[in-house]
């Protein structure tokens, strides 16, 4: 019962965190987006034009993405309390609908479909680590050593996919996308 309250409570939080990640975005306005945002409409129309590094994006989503996972894991196995990751989960909640509405302001109506597929496919294996960690730190069972290592190894294999999801696939949908527009 505890287990889906923490489930519910982390699900409020996130979408709470977006309602007021919208209106956030929405009081600052597009200009603030234009000025301080990564994804500008000016970055992702020359993005959808050229070609890209990946070897250079590679190494600047590590940089940004392990800094994440690790904090994360440490606070996973180390206090084994989901006060982290549901916090986490809140940020997470909070920039998603900054970005959106942000990138709905720039694009106009397809801003969504741009938003969209810049944070796809490589989502899916980023929710799916997220909640891996977040078993493991709910879960009551007790696992055998070579258990757990198999658990770390699943974990750190779906982290290098969705980095390299977004490596490789994610610019090439993008890309599409916006040419598209």
């Amino acid at each position: 019962m505890k287990q889906r309250t923490s489930m519910g409570f982390l699900i409020i939080s996130f979408f709470v965190c977006f309602i007021v990640g919208i209106v956030l975005a929405n009081q600052c306005g597009v200009d603030h987006f234009e000025e301080y945002g990564s994804l500008t409409k000016y970055y992702l129309i020359s993005y959808g034009e050229k070609s890209y590094d990946p070897i250079a994006l590679l190494l600047y989503v590590c940089k940004s993405r392990c800094l994440h996972f690790v904090l994360l894991a440490l606070s996973t196995f180390l206090f084994r309390k989901t006060f982290v990751l549901d916090l986490y989960g809140a940020w997470c909640g909070f920039t998603y609908g900054y970005f959106f509405v942000l990138t709905i302001g720039a694009f106009g109506s397809v801003g969504s479909l741009v938003a969209l597929a810049s944070i796809f496919p490589q989502v899916i294996c980023y929710l799916m680590l997220f909640f891996g960690m977040r078993s493991r730190v709910t879960s009551k069972l007790q696992m055998k050593r070579s258990e757990r290592v198999l658990e770390i190894v699943m974990l750190l294999l779906l982290f290098i996919l969705g980095l390299l999801l977004e490596v490789y696939v994610n610019p090439w949908i993008l890309q599409k996308v916006i040419r598209w527009i």
